[in-house]
């Protein structure tokens, strides 16, 4: 937390931020297709801000012969921009405006695709004049079931009696070699590798000859490993002097000279508001100024706040310890698929720990649990995340009945302890682990996911802690995890920690031993049903 006193002045509640990007470059144009895009979303009863219409002007900006004038378009933001209302509009307006007939959306999680899958297809059945566009329609009610709409965890995807499809997909290096379409939508691009659009660049190429493709990549601010996105903002900063010329680049953000360091007494408060205004089209209207000062600011990591409040890039070498993208290969994404089709998959578990922690202001906890699967990789899952500490002992409990009494892991010397005597009053034996073995685990952890040999099914409070944590070194190598910033809860991660700890150490001894099932030891197992997130449970087991 600040130690420095800043007293933030009064602000005007009339002001809005900038409704024109700091940065931009664009390809001259005649007409621009933006009016007859928002007069398409009109009939959803929605109408844009400012800066949303002026994305879609420079976006669907045309040449002379009637194709669109960008290739690329780079739309960087901050959070809560209104960024979703213009893709949803690109969209619609590419369908119905354009003729665009293979439009794909991606992003690096499930649940963003999800959402946005969910929001856009929400518009259309509340439009009756889209919705009676949707492949399969014979008059149906608007929450009854048209066959234009997929919604199942294999496939999700909207169709229109056009012949129009748009796809949401989860990105994953092998599927992004494979896009090509009329438009392609990457959200969430902080996470793009150079190769993958490499893999991309020829087959969209190729559909310029007859047709008008677009690629849009849409971001908050690059970190330190987004090279796609430190590559366009070189182009999009470059002095138009004719070449790349179909290059749209759109950045919201302020300068990087700002000082926005809180533990600064000296920091220009006035400035600092300007810098936010500046960066945030949505301020004052989507989301408060004081908010971003009064809770943000304070509390969020240095870094973090300026890559997504000031859209200024995270430095080289100060983005997240674990790798986000060695994060995003761990996830299973069949396994999300089923749980999302199926609503539960079971799996076959060995080496299975049952573990919880506190925070240290025993303001948030969790429980988790992971083992061996069949195809010898460690699975790891949260169970429960939640406020408080009280809904502890007793879901601790209730899982370790219910589990075959499997054993229970805590981290000796935590807030996690002072639960101890309830579980044990509820008959639950737990064994406590030691700083040097949870410092131990620490590692393997991180190795783990680093290798691949980790597995997760993407759960929010996971994904968030896995992003939020940091190294807090016991000695020249073992580290164990601490909080970037005094907001996040890394409850979740320290749990899956404790829990895949001997799981891997239980592999690792197995790669020294003959493969055989014989001649293992008979560790302890179970059979394990993840499930859809719910509001407050995550998973439940059986």
């Amino acid at each position: 937390m600040s130690s420095a006193v800043h007293l933030i002045p009064r602000i005007d509640p009339d002001r809005v931020g900038a409704q024109r990007p700091r940065i931009e470059r664009f390809p001259p144009s005649r007409t621009t297709a933006g009016q007859d895009f928002t007069d398409l979303i009109a009939l959803t009863g929605e109408k844009p801000d400012g800066s949303q219409q002026y994305v879609l002007d420079r976006a669907v900006a045309e040449r002379p012969d009637g194709k669109l004038s960008a290739f690329e378009v780079a739309l960087i933001e901050t959070r809560q921009s209104g960024k979703n209302w213009i893709l949803e509009a690109r969209m619609l307006g590419g369908v119905f405006l354009l003729g665009e007939r293979q439009v794909i959306y991606s992003a690096q999680r499930f649940s963003t695709v999800k959402k946005a899958h969910r929001s856009l297809v929400n518009k259309i059945r509340r439009t009756p004049a889209l919705f009676k566009k949707l492949f399969g329609y014979q008059g149906q009610k608007p929450n009854d079931d048209v066959k234009g709409i997929k919604s199942n965890g294999a496939e999700l995807s909207i169709e229109f009696q056009n012949g129009a499809r748009i796809d949401f997909f989860v990105r994953s290096g092998d599927n992004v070699r494979g896009f090509t379409g009329d438009l392609i939508i990457l959200d969430e691009a902080y996470d793009l590798e150079s190769e993958e659009i490499a893999a991309m660049m020829p087959a969209m190429a190729a559909r310029t000859v007859e047709g008008s493709p677009q690629i849009w990549y849409t971001s908050s601010s690059a970190r330190a490993k987004s090279d796609v996105l430190r590559s366009l903002r070189e182009r999009g900063k470059k002095p138009w002097d004719g070449t790349d010329a179909r290059l749209c680049y759109l950045e919201w953000s302020t300068d990087e000279d700002i000082n926005s360091d809180r533990e600064d007494p000296e920091v220009d408060m006035d400035a600092l508001i300007e810098a936010v205004y500046e960066a945030n089209p949505g301020a004052g209207s989507r989301i408060a100024v004081e908010y971003i000062l009064e809770t943000e600011w304070r509390a969020m990591d240095h870094h973090e706040f300026r890559c997504e409040r000031l859209g200024i890039p995270i430095p080289l070498g100060s983005d997240d310890f674990i790798s986000s993208t060695s994060w995003t290969r761990c996830r299973d994404n069949e396994l999300i698929a089923a749980i999302e089709e199926f609503g539960g998959v079971e799996q076959n578990l060995r080496d299975v720990r049952i573990t919880y922690d506190v925070s240290p202001d025993r303001s948030r906890a969790s429980i988790g649990l992971s083992g061996v699967r069949a195809d010898g990789r460690v699975y790891a899952e949260v169970i429960d995340s939640g406020e408080g500490v009280d809904w502890v002992p007793r879901g601790v409990a209730d899982i370790w009945h219910a589990r075959s009494q499997l054993p229970v892991l805590v981290q000796m010397g935590s807030a996690a302890e002072d639960l101890i005597p309830e579980l044990r009053r509820l008959g639950v034996p737990v064994r406590e682990v030691v700083l040097r073995e949870y410092a131990a685990g620490c590692g393997r952890m991180f190795d783990a996911i680093k290798d691949g040999i980790l597995a997760h099914s993407e759960q929010e409070q996971l994904d968030s802690a896995i992003r939020a944590a940091r190294p807090s070194y016991k000695g020249d190598t073992r580290f164990i995890w601490k909080r970037a910033h005094a907001l996040a809860d890394i409850t979740p991660l320290v749990t899956i920690t404790l829990a895949t700890n001997p799981a891997l150490k239980a592999l690792s001894r197995e790669k020294n031993t003959p493969d055989d099932a014989d001649e293992r030891q008979t560790t302890r197992g179970g059979r394990l049903v993840a499930r859809r997130p719910r509001a407050q449970r995550i998973t439940t087991s059986r």
